[in-house]
C-alpha cells in the first residue's frame, strides 16, 4: 500500500532534514528498504523525500535500495506498474507528477524509478550489503522474530547506518531496538537514531570460519565488505538497466504493432478517398454546369468542361489565382463580343502565362480593350488578334489589326487612346510600342519585365 501511515513519515521530516541538506551528487541521501515486497513503501519514501527536497529548494540527490528475498517481487519493483486502484491511496497531484497513466495501470515515472535500485537480499539471514545509510525503513520486516534473531538483526542495522542515521518501523509495532545502540527520536513514533556503540560484533566477521583470527583477517573482512557493497550496487544497477531495456523493447514491439494497424487503416482511407475522388471527377465531367473549385487561397483546384469553355481556361490554369483568371475571362469575352456585336473577326490567344497580380492583369485588359476600340472605330479593321505570351525574358501583350493604320504623329487625330495605353504600360514599369504603316494595319505592344508574369 502506498503511503501507509503517512503520519510516521511526517514525524521523520524534522529529524532527517540535516541529512537531506547535506546530500550531494557525490554523496546522495541513502535509504534502504529491506523486505520491500512489490515496492509500494520504497516508492512512497522516494516520493516523500522528493517533495522534501523541493521544500528545501535542493536538488534531489537520492538513492533508495529496495531489497527482498523474492525475485518475483523485485521484478514488480523494477517495472513500477500498479493497478488503477492506487488512485485511492495517492493524491491527484502525486498521481500526475510521479506516475504515467496507461489504459489499465499506473506506472511510476522513469525519473523516480531511476532513484530506486532493486536487489535480492534476505535481511534476516545475510549480512548487510549497504553501509553509510541515512535511513532504513523496516516497515515490511516481520515483528515476531526470535530474540536471538532480533538481536542480530538490530546489530546489522546499526552497522549499516551512518552515525546520525535513522531507523523507521511501522507505527503500533511492538519491536523496540536496544537502547544501547538506538535512541528514540520522538515519543509515540517508531523512529530511532543510531547511538555510537563500542565493540559491537562485526556482521561480516560473524560469517567467517572460526579458524580465522581477528588480526589481518579483520582488515580482509573490511575490504570484503566494501567489495560486496560495490558489487551489490553494480548488480542492482545492471539489473535495473536490463529491466529498462526489456521494457523498452516491449514498448517498441507494441508501438510497431500499433503502427502496423494504423498503416492498414490509412491504406483503407486512402483507397476510400481515391474512390470518392474518382466519383467526383466522373460527376464533374458528366454535368453541363459551370463549376470552378477553389482552395483556401482562392486558387483554382479543378473545373468542369463547361467552365473551361466559358472562361477560356485550360489545364495550365489550375493552381492560378482567381483574380488572374477573371482578367483572362474578361479578355476572352472582349474578343467574343467584338465578333458577335461588330461582326469583326477577333481572336484571343494566351500562351501559358501567369500574371503576377490582379492589378497587372487589369491594366493589360484595359490596354487590349482600348487597342480593339481604336481598331474598330478609327482603323476600319475587320480582323483583330490579341496575344499574351512570355518571350525572351519579357511578358508581351500584342494587339494586331489589318486596318488603315495610325495617323502620323504630328496629326491631332493621333490622340487620347494611345496615350492612355502608354500611360497604363508605364504604370507597370513596361515599354509601350505602336507600329503602323498606312493601309497595312497596326501593331500595339506592351512589353513588361519578366517578374510581371511567369511561364506556367
Amino acid at each position: 500500500m502506498f503511503f501507509h501511515q503517512p503520519e510516521t513519515l511526517d514525524a521523520l521530516a524534522t529529524a532527517l532534514r540535516r541529512n537531506l541538506i547535506r546530500s550531494s551528487a557525490e554523496s546522495p541521501l541513502r535509504v534502504w528498504v529491506p523486505a520491500c515486497s512489490t515496492g509500494e513503501d520504497a516508492y512512497s519514501i522516494a516520493i516523500w523525500l522528493s517533495e522534501r527536497f523541493e521544500e528545501a529548494r535542493a536538488p534531489a540527490h537520492l538513492r533508495i535500495f529496495a531489497t527482498d528475498a523474492d525475485e518475483g517481487a523485485l521484478t514488480a519493483v523494477r517495472r513500477g506498474i500498479y493497478p488503477q486502484g492506487i488512485a485511492r491511496q495517492l493524491s491527484d497531484d502525486r498521481l500526475v507528477r510521479f506516475f504515467d497513466r496507461t489504459l489499465r495501470h499506473y506506472r511510476v515515472c522513469a525519473s523516480l524509478r531511476e532513484k530506486v535500485l532493486a536487489g535480492q537480499h534476505d535481511v534476516l539471514r545475510e549480512p548487510p550489503i549497504f553501509s553509510r545509510l541515512d535511513l532504513i525503513s523496516c516497515r515490511g520486516v516481520p515483528s515476531d522474530l526470535e530474540p536471538v534473531t532480533m538481536s542480530r538483526f538490530f546489530e546489522r542495522l546499526h552497522f549499516s547506518l551512518r552515525d546520525d542515521g535513522y531507523l523507521l518501523f511501522e507505527h503500533g509495532t511492538h519491536v523496540v531496538p536496544p537502547e544501547s545502540i538506538f535512541e528514540p527520536v520522538s515519543a509515540g513514533w517508531p523512529i530511532y537514531r543510531k547511538r555510537v556503540a563500542q565493540a559491537l560484533p562485526d556482521p561480516v566477521l560473524e560469517t567467517l570460519p572460526p579458524a580465522i583470527g581477528r588480526g589481518r583477517e579483520e582488515r580482509l573482512a573490511g575490504r570484503l565488505l566494501s567489495a560486496r557493497q560495490t558489487i551489490a550496487v553494480m548488480t542492482t544497477e545492471i539489473e535495473l538497466a536490463h529491466e529498462e531495456l526489456r521494457e523498452s523493447n516491449t514498448q517498441r514491439v507494441s508501438l510497431n504493432e500499433e503502427l502496423a494497424v494504423l498503416n492498414v487503416e490509412l491504406q483503407h482511407r486512402v483507397r476510400a478517398l481515391n474512390a470518392v475522388n474518382e466519383d467526383l471527377s466522373n460527376l464533374i465531367n458528366a454535368i453541363d454546369i459551370v463549376v470552378v473549385f477553389l482552395d483556401p487561397e482562392l486558387r483554382i483546384r479543378r473545373l468542369t468542361a463547361s467552365a473551361a469553355r466559358l472562361l477560356a481556361l485550360t489545364l495550365d490554369d489550375i493552381g492560378q489565382p482567381l483574380a488572374r483568371i477573371g482578367s483572362k475571362f474578361a479578355t476572352a469575352e472582349l474578343a467574343r463580343s467584338t465578333r458577335e456585336t461588330l461582326g469583326v473577326e477577333c481572336t484571343f490567344e494566351e500562351v501559358s502565362v501567369r500574371i503576377r497580380d490582379s492589378a497587372t492583369a487589369s491594366h493589360l485588359f484595359r490596354i487590349a480593350q482600348e487597342a480593339v476600340r481604336n481598331a474598330t472605330r478609327h482603323s476600319n479593321a475587320d480582323r483583330i488578334s490579341i496575344r499574351l505570351a512570355a518571350s525572351e525574358g519579357e511578358l508581351r501583350l500584342e494587339v494586331r489589326d489589318n486596318g488603315i493604320g495610325l495617323p502620323p504623329r504630328n496629326e491631332l487625330r493621333r490622340g487620347v487612346g494611345l496615350k492612355l495605353m502608354e500611360h497604363r504600360c508605364s504604370l507597370l514599369g513596361g515599354r509601350f510600342v505602336a507600329e503602323s504603316q498606312p493601309g497595312k494595319g497596326t501593331l500595339i505592344r506592351c512589353l513588361l519585365p519578366s517578374d510581371a508574369g511567369l511561364p506556367a
